[in-house]
């Protein structure tokens, strides 16, 4: 369980998912309204079943304590913030009883901790935020 906020002026996150274990499901629940204007949460429908590019993304906008759920495989990014407020969301991590239980998790720690320095390095030079807090959206 945890909280993800896009800051105010924060960017697009990179395209990413989130591990390469099936059975896993990210469940978000927003804790204020998103939209397309706060940084809604991006999708390729698909994606976690076949590349292709032609994949058109969406980003369901949500009301307070509905549940986006999706994939771990599914290619996916937080969009930039345009607002002057804070958009946080929290998570938590779905596992089914097909998985390898927290094997699952931990396997996807390398991947993790790669992805979060290499958000964090590109998000050192962005103006909008510290690569703390950028990275801190990972989590």
């Amino acid at each position: 369980v945890g909280c993800v906020t896009a800051l105010p002026g924060g960017r697009h996150q990179p395209w990413h998912f989130d591990g390469g274990e099936a059975g896993l499901v990210n469940a978000f629940i927003p804790l204020v309204p998103v939209t397309r204007h706060n940084g809604a949460t991006e999708l390729r429908p698909g994606s976690h079943r076949f590349n292709d590019p032609r994949t058109v993304p969406v980003a369901p906008e949500l009301a307070v304590g509905d549940v986006l759920l999706f994939d771990w495989l599914l290619l996916h990014r937080g969009r930039g913030n345009a607002t002057p407020s804070s958009r946080p969301v929290a998570y938590t991590v779905l596992r089914a009883a097909t998985a390898r239980g927290s094997d699952a998790l931990r396997g996807s720690e390398a991947l993790y901790t790669s992805r979060r320095a290499g958000f964090a390095a590109a998000a050192a030079s962005s103006p909008h935020a510290s690569a703390e807090e950028a990275s801190a959206d990972l989590e």
